[in-house]
This record gives structure tokens, C-alpha cells and sequence, in this order.
């Protein structure tokens, strides 16, 4: 609990300025008490309830697949354990893939989120989280698409850019991606 000092503090102090400092300090103190625990609540209230987003730190998780999930337009898989990953891969009617890095060391304390910018219509797509935010039960993450430039040498296959990314639990329940797309010059 919070206390706002008692008289005995002040009879430790031993030099006599400091001690009149401190019964003056303590009878503002007594005559103010209720009005600084409410400061001092409001202060702790806000500071738990505040609406400013707070960045969470995120590890990318180095993959060597690519899935094929006919479908365009981005979209995104929050894995909390193996049971997630088990019906993502439902989902998206395919097999665990080779190249699929084992996720269980991340489940304990980690949510796995797979990042799919959808099909795109050649390669030179690149595709990545950039930040990651927290607000309330929200969770935000920011992904840019970067597209190759129109005259961009670029292989005339259709890709299916993604990205595997950890995030420590937050307690965030609704997750949202914000795609930001932007052009990327050629080399």
C-alpha cells in the first residue's frame, strides 16, 4: 500500500533543519491526504487505460517454403499452439510443407502469426512485418508489400510471398493487418 510518510521518518533525521523540513512537509501532507491518493489513483488509472498503442517487439522466423493458397488479397493466421497450426494447414488444404521450421519452441511464451500478401503475379514481390502494436485487446501489425517497379526485369511465375514472425503473448484477442504497399525500384 502507498504511504505518505509518518512522524517517526522524521525523527530519525538527526540536523534540525531537516527535521522542521520534514514536520512541515508531513502536517501539508495530513491536511492534503485525501486529495493525494486521488491524485495518485487517477495518475495510476491513467497510465493502466492508456489509448496510446504500445510497440511489442517481433522475431521473424526464417522459412524455406512457399504455400500456394488460391487466393488473393492479404490475410493472416495467428498460431497460439500446434492445434492452430494444425487447422491453418486445414485451412489452407495443404500438408505441413517441407522447409517448415519446428514452432513448438515458440509456442510456450510466443504467438506465431503467418503473414500471406496473397497471389501475386510475378516474382520480385517482397514481403515483410514492420511493426507491431498493442492497444487494449488490439493488436496491430503493420506489413509493407513491396511491388517491383513497372520496368523491372521479373520472372513471369506466380509467387505467393509470406512471413512466419513471433510475438510474446500480450493478451491482445483481436489481431488486425495493416498492409502497406509500395514500389520497389529495380536494382
Amino acid at each position: 500500500m502507498f504511504s505518505l510518510g509518518n512522524r517517526n521518518q522524521c525523527l530519525k533525521l538527526k540536523k534540525r533543519e531537516n527535521l522542521i523540513s520534514c514536520y512541515l512537509h508531513m502536517d501539508i501532507l495530513q491536511r492534503f491526504r485525501p486529495y493525494a491518493y486521488l491524485i495518485i489513483g487517477s495518475l495510476l488509472f491513467s497510465a493502466c487505460v492508456s489509448t496510446k498503442p504500445k510497440a511489442v517487439e517481433f522475431e521473424v522466423i526464417p522459412t524455406q517454403f512457399q504455400f500456394a493458397y488460391q487466393e488473393y488479397g492479404p490475410k493472416i493466421f495467428i498460431l497460439k499452439n500446434e492445434d492452430d497450426l494444425k487447422k491453418a494447414m486445414t485451412f489452407l488444404k495443404m500438408e505441413a510443407p517441407e522447409g517448415l521450421p519446428d514452432l513448438s519452441f515458440y509456442f510456450p511464451q510466443h504467438t506465431v502469426v503467418l503473414l500471406y500478401a496473397g497471389m501475386q503475379r510475378s516474382s520480385g514481390f517482397m514481403f515483410g512485418a514492420e511493426a507491431v502494436q498493442v492497444k487494449k485487446q488490439s493488436v496491430t501489425i503493420t506489413a509493407r508489400l513491396l511491388q517491383p517497379a513497372s520496368d523491372c526485369m521479373v520472372s513471369a511465375v506466380i509467387t505467393y510471398p509470406m512471413q512466419l514472425i513471433a510475438i510474446e503473448h500480450v493478451g491482445g484477442t483481436d489481431f488486425n493487418l495493416d498492409l502497406v504497399n509500395a514500389i520497389r525500384p529495380c536494382r
